[in-house]
């Protein structure tokens, strides 16, 4: 191929590949974020791994196996031992919802801006007892319906499920043989630019497993003040709520708005009059959470700015889903790294400190 076809054939080529890639990255989407999220995972796994051969000269992989079967454990125990109680309490938790729901249709009934809102209430009301109700006089319609959610139901919990595994198994064996994977990274830059590529890794490497200390501690946090606090309160099922706030605790700012939700609706259904001193607790946990706790974190982690939090989370939360707002503040921590290791400071020469260095 002469010079003068290869240089008229190589950018349109170019654009083909690059709008290939970026359909199969669409339709990989969810995918690629439990990708990232092995990798996060995975990262910090191994700097726990790290600090356990430091301090007892285990190797590097008996500590990863140490770490990732303590984590097992920890898990099954937790199961064995609370996971009948809130089990119970989830299904309550699904009885008193509906009930709130309805509660709450009828006060904004009749409202001439918020019936609105109490008409989309009622199809979630419907939807959560569509699936429970096991009545036999439902049309035929309606019932190949409730097959089709519920078939639907299934092959999403199925979906989810491979995806924990495939996150669960990733993420060891990144950990596991992290030198590896580091070696074969760096190889896929131009020979001379093959520091960057070191400096970028150990960059993220440092970054990512601080940012996730620091939200695993505030999640912990959390739910210590938001259990006992409602159980204090009277608020039926206090320690299911308590897990669920530090669970959306993971996702800074958006979590800790959405937890307030299923506090509220419990305390709705059983008692009506507490509903403020539900809110003044949630809006004081997040201001604790917000004003001393995470900034007394994130004096040793990694922040991400609140402007690049939020836009970054509804971005997600649109392109990707549920999946996507929980792992986009990770993402945008590294992209924020990439950028300041690969341009700042090797493009432009600029002196510029990545977080936690």
């Amino acid at each position: 191929m002469s010079a003068w076809a290869r240089d008229r054939l190589l950018p349109p080529l170019l654009l083909v590949a690059l709008g290939a890639g970026a359909y199969l990255a669409w339709l990989m989407r969810v995918e690629l974020i439990v990708i990232f999220a092995s990798a996060l995972f995975g990262v910090s796994l191994s700097a726990l791994a790290q600090w356990l051969s430091m301090k007892t000269g285990l190797p590097h992989r008996a500590s990863v196996v140490v770490w990732y079967l303590a984590g097992f454990a920890l898990g099954i125990g937790f199961l064995f031992f609370a996971g009948q109680r809130l089990t119970g309490s989830y299904g309550e938790l699904g009885e008193r919802l509906p009930a709130a729901i309805s509660t709450l249709e009828s006060r904004l009934e009749g409202k001439p801006v918020l019936s609105t809102v109490g008409r989309e209430l009622a199809d979630i009301r419907e939807g959560m007892t569509a699936n429970g109700s096991g009545e036999s006089d439902l049309s035929d319609d309606a019932q190949e319906e409730s097959d089709a959610r519920q078939m639907h139901l299934v092959r999403v919990s199925v979906r989810t499920l491979s995806l924990v595994v495939v996150w669960a198994v990733l993420s060891f064996f990144i950990a596991f043989d992290g030198q590896g994977y580091v070696r074969t990274t760096v190889r896929l830059f131009p020979p001379g630019r093959r520091h960057v590529g070191e400096d970028l890794i150990t960059s993220l490497c440092n970054a990512l497993p601080w940012w996730l200390v620091g939200r695993v501690s505030s999640m912990a946090l959390v739910a210590l003040l938001t259990g006992p606090a409602l159980f204090f309160l009277g608020i039926p099922l206090p320690w299911l709520l308590g897990i669920i706030a530090g669970l959306f605790s993971f996702v800074p700012f958006l979590g800790p708005l959405a937890s307030v939700a299923p506090a509220a609706l419990v305390t709705l259904d059983a008692a009506p009059d507490k509903l403020l001193w539900v809110f003044g607790l949630y809006g004081l946990i997040q201001f604790i959470e917000s004003n001393f706790i995470t900034p007394r974190i994130q004096q040793h982690v990694a922040a991400v700015p609140p402007m690049l939090l939020i836009g970054g989370q509804l971005l997600m939360g649109v392109l990707v889903g549920l999946v996507g707002i929980m792992f986009s503040t990770p993402l945008i921590l590294a992209m924020i790294v990439t950028v300041q290791v690969v341009y700042l400071r090797h493009a432009l020469g600029e002196d510029v400190k990545t977080p936690h260095e």
